[in-house]
């Protein structure tokens, strides 16, 4: 993850962090980088997902995660 390797070079923790539900990675890819980051480096910041994909699985995960919120593309 380029986004994970992103994060742990700053010096100072981000805002928010928007992530897009599928990365290349996988389908849930997102919400396992927001798990991950969430575990390993204790962010507690807010976090919104995004997807194109109003189904079950996916807000789940995204609830799971611990996202903020769950938005469905497009976003005005």
């Amino acid at each position: 993850y380029d986004a994970k390797l992103a994060l742990e070079k700053q010096k100072l923790t981000p805002a928010a962090v928007l992530v897009d539900i599928m990365l290349p990675e996988g389908e849930l890819a997102g919400t396992e980088l927001i798990q991950q980051l969430r575990h390993n480096h204790n962010y507690l910041i807010p976090t919104i997902v995004i997807s194109a994909s109003w189904d079950w699985a996916s807000r789940l995960s995204a609830a799971r995660a611990g996202a903020n919120a769950y938005l469905v593309k497009p976003v005005d």
